[in-house]
């Protein structure tokens, strides 16, 4: 999904203002991972016993309207490349394909492995010590 967001931030946005949108995008995205960390449990433990299946409902109609707010984006970004006449093109080089995997080096590696450890370990564990702090 953020890849899908990356690519509709660069087709409206260039130059410096690009770097903004990104950076703006990134805090929304952190500032949806802080509220859930808050709220999540707020409502798993509002039900007699404590439950996380309603916290789960919330979760899934709060994803379904960000899918729909997702089409409502596609929809709206159709309609203006209808109107401006605008259509983006890309040439074969531009086009990936999965053997490009084969040519990244070392460091793309390193860093990738990196937040994969990092999402995978820093993230759960302050979701799950928080009471504890």
């Amino acid at each position: 999904m953020t890849i899908a967001q990356s690519v509709i931030v660069s087709q409206w946005f260039k130059g410096k203002e690009l770097a903004f949108a990104f950076a703006f995008n990134l805090s929304v995205s952190r500032l949806g991972s802080v509220i859930n960390g808050i709220v999540e449990p707020a409502i798993a433990s509002s039900t007699s016993p404590p439950s996380i299946g309603l916290a789960c409902w919330v979760g899934f109609l709060v994803c379904l309207f960000s899918w729909c707010c997702g089409i409502a984006l596609i929809a709206i970004d159709t309609y203006a490349d209808k109107k401006d006449g605008t259509k983006a093109k890309l040439s074969d080089e531009d086009k990936f394909k999965c053997s490009h995997i084969y040519g990244f080096k070392l460091p793309f590696w390193l860093i990738a492995g990196s937040c994969v450890c990092v999402y995978c370990s820093i993230f759960p564990y302050s979701n799950n010590t928080s009471p504890m702090l």
